[in-house]
């Protein structure tokens, strides 16, 4: 199907046919500039609905009859029911939060009083819509300019539909750059045989192109596009709406210079309207008016992997849109070393470091300061291994707490992702794990241990914090060697650095994350490493390191006296991104 306007979509008798994608962008375009009701979009598709509320309060598709609309007040999500499910049609934004001079607009004239709100009358009367189209008032001059907006650069799109009777005069015209009722540009047909690019410079009319073009049948809708960008203007006729794609039938363009560039060229500013002065009875129908000087979206990203200061972007701190999204990972724990005992002494190895924390928020700019301290937390230390005889591993250490010092306001002026904490040296008794770290998402705990048992995996904890290490390998009392337990990666068990192999082996560091843009937070977390074999007769594994960022160290593998044991594995750092939005 070819994309239907929001006319079009009101009158669409079919309830079960799909509407194909590209009509329903051209729907959801059109939708969201639509300006001829006085609530806007909004207000146009919930007249048509048969039910309006929030999203979480659509009824079931099976409740209410085959083709009944639901527009949801709080999403602007407009969906169709079959009768067994929804369809989502598209969206409306009745309140697009933008300017009024960046904000495009869709009239389909159905609304009587179209003329009565945001336009005023420049020159004559105002027209009245009547059956969905405008026909000229009169055949004397009449001008209506939208009360407003400033705009630049603009592209025109509407519709002519010719009379009976093709005459010499002219149809309605489209105005750019209106600085006052004498001088502004417009753009127009004649349906007897040209286009028409017209600059009014102190009152005076003069044709900056006319390019002759066969004259218009009777009774017959033409479209055209129209746009002023910087000094170039332009004006092409169509044969069918330009939405649908393909090319036009004819064009004309014209490069200001001189005084006209600087008058009416690049960087001037001014209101857009309509003009009659003919016997011309064409009517005009589906005018679009979209601004084009809206600047791109730009987004600033500052990755801090260690300290530092953050800076709201100038641009960000003049847009009252803009907004700021912090990605913050707490640093790792590091992960217990393995205990040195006598043989015939069952011994458990060091234990895992936990995985530091992640937060993903975004804010408005405006909750923001315009510059705050950034501290990245340190990963940490694994526990040493044990040269002294008789000993218990040493413990980890835990890691550091990134934080970031940027909010305004009272009370609070920092967000802030735990850190993971270090796991307990190996001993003859049982130990506790790195805790995972706290946050918005938490890292997962370090493993723990049984005596006399082979090492354990890190905890899962959640989908998105750092990795737990895995355990370190204990020495059984008989004596024998016992592998190491693997790290834990986002949520999942021994996907993280594996386990060390006895006897002896050392624990796998796992995988560090390559992030780019777009930044997914939670999938900036590392994994936890792996801990280290025991061994009956050579030096303990040591404990796989944890990885970028956030990940906890493995703990280190047993050994005999004699020997040293495994150390911890160490915490990975921590990372904090601050990605700025603003314009677009």
């Amino acid at each position: 199907m070819s994309p239907i306007t929001p006319k079009d979509w009101k009158n669409y008798p079919d309830t079960t046919t799909p509407i194909t994608a590209e009509a329903l962008e051209d729907m959801e375009t059109r939708l969201g500039a639509y300006a001829d009701t006085v609530s806007a979009a909004a207000g146009a598709a919930t007249g048509l609905a048969s039910a309006t509320g929030l999203a979480s309060a659509r009824p079931a598709a099976t409740a209410v009859p085959a083709g009944s609309l639901y527009v949801a007040s709080d999403t602007g999500e407009v969906s169709r029911s079959n009768g067994s499910a929804w369809t989502t049609l598209g969206r409306v934004y009745p309140d697009l939060g933008v300017t009024a001079s960046e904000r495009p607009l869709y009239f389909d004239f159905t609304d009587t009083t179209t003329f009565a709100r945001g336009w005023t009358v420049a020159a004559g009367v105002a027209p009245t819509p009547a059956g969905g189209v405008v026909a000229p008032p009169n055949t004397t001059e009449n001008v209506v300019v939208r009360a407003s907006e400033s705009i630049g650069d603009v592209e025109f799109t509407w519709k002519i539909t010719t009379s009976g009777v093709v005459s010499a005069g002219a149809t309605w015209g489209v105005i750019a750059k209106f600085l006052d009722g004498s001088n502004y540009l417009m753009l127009r047909l004649t349906p007897s045989g040209t286009l028409d690019i017209f600059k009014r410079d102190g009152g005076t009319f003069t044709a900056l192109t006319a390019p002759v073009v066969p004259t218009a049948a009777i009774n017959t809708p033409y479209w055209f596009r129209g746009s002023v960008v910087g000094n170039t203007l332009s004006l092409e006729r169509w044969a069918d709406d330009p939405a649908k794609g393909g090319s036009p039938t004819h064009t004309a363009t014209h490069v200001l210079t001189g005084g006209d560039a600087t008058k009416f060229g690049a960087g001037v500013r001014g209101k857009v309207g309509l003009r009659h002065n003919s016997i011309e009875a064409a009517t005009l129908d589906d005018l679009i008016i979209r601004p084009l000087g809206r600047p791109p979206r730009q987004r600033d990203v500052q990755v801090f992997t260690s300290s530092g200061m953050w800076t709201k972007p100038a641009g960000a701190a003049a847009d009252p849109r803009a907004t700021v999204r912090a990605v913050l990972v707490g640093g790792g724990g590091g992960g217990g070393g393995g205990a040195r005992r006598a043989s015939g002494t069952a011994t458990c190895g060091g234990r895992g470091g936990g995985g530091g924390a992640v937060l993903d928020l975004t804010m408005p700019a405006t909750n923001c300061a315009a510059s705050g301290a950034i501290t990245v937390g340190a990963g940490g230390a694994g526990g040493a291994a044990r040269t002294v005889n008789d000993s218990n591993g040493p413990n980890g250490s835990t890691g550091g707490a990134t934080v970031a010092v940027i909010l305004t306001g009272a009370g609070v002026s920092q967000l802030r992702s735990g850190e993971g904490g270090g796991g307990a040296g190996g001993a003859t008794t049982a130990g506790s794990p790195g805790y995972g770290g706290a946050g918005q998402f938490s890292g997962a705990y370090g493993a723990g241990g049984s005596v006399g048992a082979a090492g354990v995996v890190g905890a899962t904890g959640t989908s998105s914090g750092g990795g737990g290490g895995g355990g370190g390998g204990g020495l059984a009392a008989s004596p024998a060697a016992l592998a190491g337990g693997a790290g834990s990666f986002r949520g999942a068990t021994a996907t993280g650095g594996a386990g060390g192999s006895a006897p002896g082996g050392a624990g796998g560091s796992g995988a560090s994350v390559n992030f780019g843009l777009p930044i997914f937070g939670q999938a900036v977390s590392g994994s936890g490493g792996g801990g280290g074999a025991s061994s009956a007769g050579s030096d303990g594994g040591d404990g796989g390191a944890g990885q970028d960022y956030g990940g906890g160290g493995g703990g280190g593998g047993s050994c005999l006296n004699g020997f040293a044991s495994g150390a911890g594995g160490s915490g990975a750092p921590g990372i904090a991104i601050i990605i700025t939005e603003w314009g677009g």
